[in-house]
């Protein structure tokens, strides 16, 4: 088993390795799920950045300007310009491309659901049988009573999607797999279609938040939010 300490060194070494045991870790574990999710999303920004365009002729310019302010340079103060010049582009950039993300408009709920199925697509081909007991302890550390039984669980961990804590299920359906992402805290006033070119779903309101349910297109996913209801009551 890997603890906390392995997976984040190896998180930071390796963001996006499939290391079965650091995939494992992730799903049992909400915190340092949040910890992946944070390194992911600063490595994206790092990488955006790099891509930002400067001015042609930035270094040049720069270089030139100093000639222009005082006799020719020593060896010592040329290496110290083109660490400046270096500094600066890196600067540039990284301002520029932090700038860029933090005004990018923020995802939809739908948007959200489906990225968040994409980084975990190895849940669709799951076949584990998750036990009443096991469902239970994953449901109760996420403030999640199990009142009753809503059908063969292939999967159940807790979610880092939801910033307030959730849980990520994923259910047999009639046409193959079903995930639910069950979201405290995380309010929509009506329900949300959520559709890709392979996956169709919805985002519905509940008491406490919302639920999220995903499969193959023309599955009845009503009739398994239906059955998550009467099976499961929060705490919060």
């Amino acid at each position: 088993m890997m603890n906390c300490l392995e997976f984040r060194r190896l998180c930071l070494a390796e963001p996006a390795t499939q290391d079965k045991a650091f995939i494992r870790h992730k799903r049992e574990c909400v915190r340092c799920a949040a910890f992946a999710r944070d390194v992911n999303q600063l490595e994206s920004k790092l990488v955006a950045a790099l891509h930002v365009e400067v001015p042609d002729n930035l270094a040049s310019r720069i270089v030139l300007r100093q000639s222009l302010h005082g006799d020719v340079a020593s060896e010592g103060q040329r290496r110290g310009v083109y660490t400046l010049v270096a500094g600066v582009l890196l600067t540039v950039a990284l301002i520029a491309g932090i700038l860029l993300a933090t005004r990018a408009p923020s995802p939809s709920p739908d948007q959200r659901v489906l990225a968040h199925i994409e980084m975990e697509r190895d849940l669709l081909s799951t076949e584990w049988d998750v036990g009443q007991p096991e469902l239970a302890r994953v449901l109760d550390k996420a403030g999640v009573e199990l009142k009753g039984n809503p059908g063969r669980v292939r999967h159940a961990s807790l979610c880092p999607l939801s910033k307030n804590g959730g849980v990520h299920l994923v259910f047999d359906g009639s046409r193959g797999p079903v995930i639910v992402l069950l979201m405290p805290k995380e309010f929509i006033s009506k329900p949300v279609a959520v559709h890709s070119e392979k996956l169709e779903g919805v985002i519905l309101p509940t008491r406490n938040g919302s639920m999220a349910l995903v499969g193959q297109h023309g599955e009845h996913l009503q009739q398994i939010a239906q059955k998550i209801r009467q099976a499961v009551s929060w705490r919060l």
